[in-house]
């Protein structure tokens, strides 16, 4: 039986605490510096995105015009054009709130409130017979396009 010199048996529990407690101390360090308004932000940006291309979608699906407010409160969707519907809000079908964005304590400038007629064009809430021009609205620091005619929304 050959034997194993002495030292080579692997960590101390002292080494082990050590290292253990060194880890500890950086994460905590690392986590205080992590800035969450950042990805809230983002987090806003993308949802405000998404609720528009979901607007379009369902004008042009349910043959009515749906109204578009964005703010920094918040994204809602409503039936503007739509029979009995007119006003109503629309809920959200993943959560089944009536907010489309999470809270964030992003800004926009302007804040967005148009409609999408029944073929998937931005027009003006009160007067849906006029289409309106290319619509910009910054939300923190990127912006969203939604062009005029197609509705086409996007990051520039």
């Amino acid at each position: 039986m050959e034997k194993i010199p002495r030292g080579t048996h692997g960590f101390t529990l002292i080494e082990m605490v050590v290292t253990i407690l060194i880890v500890s101390i950086l994460a905590v360090f690392a986590t205080a510096r992590l800035d969450l308004g950042a990805f809230e932000e983002a987090g806003f940006f993308q949802q405000s995105s998404t609720a528009i291309r979901y607007a379009q979608k369902l004008a042009i699906g349910s043959n009515c015009s749906v109204r578009v407010q964005v703010a920094s409160s918040g994204c809602f969707l409503s039936w503007n054009v739509c029979g009995a519907a007119s006003g109503n809000s629309i809920v959200n079908p993943a959560t089944g709130l009536s907010d489309f964005c999470a809270s964030s304590a992003a800004t926009v400038a302007p804040s967005a409130d148009f409609s999408f007629d029944n073929i998937g064009r931005p027009v003006q809430t009160a007067d849906t017979d006029i289409v309106l021009a290319v619509q910009n609205f910054t939300i923190g620091s990127r912006t969203i396009r939604v062009e005029a005619e197609t509705g086409y929304s996007h990051e520039p």
